[in-house]
């Protein structure tokens, strides 16, 4: 009992940065709020959704990446407002690129591997996306020096064959920065980076950190 006592008082001497690096990153999406906790204190998280519902009696698909900052530096990031039940959700710690994904409680989230999609170029180099798949909305993220999405529908935009041949693919150098005026999409993912692909019919999750 005394070294559990002892273990425990330790645990809450740590500074709110070191329980970061002791704890994962959590998502809790909720009716009313989604929170991110456990993120790198002061610092920033790329949260990123999509969500189905009606609104005055027509069907509306909504994708919204944000990035927000711990202005607090308490490791906490809460964003208020009436949250969807057909939604999923995606938080990314913008400094350390660990993952969290989340949904209303009842949804069925799915979340896979996105490895396998995977492609290389000519230069042996991670370039590209590729599914049979219809719809995908794409997020990279380089922790610390940017975030970019792209929307791909197969044979029309982001698609990059352009054919109707049942197979999306999709180039990383594609894809908009989250923040305007920030530099360009990499042609070629590198280690530590952070790739989300959300289908836009089912709403399943891919995701996959290069290098792990």
């Amino acid at each position: 009992m005394r070294t559990l006592s002892f273990s425990l008082l330790a645990l809450l001497a740590l500074s709110p940065a070191a329980l970061a690096q002791i704890a994962p990153l959590a998502l809790q999406v909720g009716e009313n709020s989604v929170q991110v906790s456990n993120l790198t204190p002061g610092g920033d998280v790329v949260l990123f959704s999509y969500a189905k519902y009606v609104r005055n009696g027509q069907g509306v698909n909504d994708s919204r990446p944000r990035l927000l900052r711990d202005d607090d530096g308490d490791g906490v990031v809460t964003l208020p407002g009436p949250v969807p039940y057909v939604s999923v959700w995606i938080a990314v710690d913008y400094k350390t690129g660990v993952v969290a994904t989340g949904a209303r409680e009842g949804f069925p989230l799915y979340v896979a591997p996105l490895a396998p999609m995977l492609r290389k170029d000519a230069d042996d180099q991670i370039a590209t996306l590729e599914k049979r798949i219809l719809r995908l909305m794409l997020l990279v993220v380089r922790p610390e020096k940017g975030a970019w999405t792209l929307r791909g529908r197969e044979g029309g935009s982001g698609d990059r064959d352009k054919e109707a041949n049942g197979r999306l693919s999709m180039a990383f150098e594609d894809a908009q920065p989250l923040e305007e005026g920030k530099e360009k999409a990499p042609k070629h993912l590198k280690a530590g980076d952070v790739v989300v692909a959300v289908d836009l019919g089912h709403l399943d999750v891919f995701l996959s950190e290069v290098g792990k």
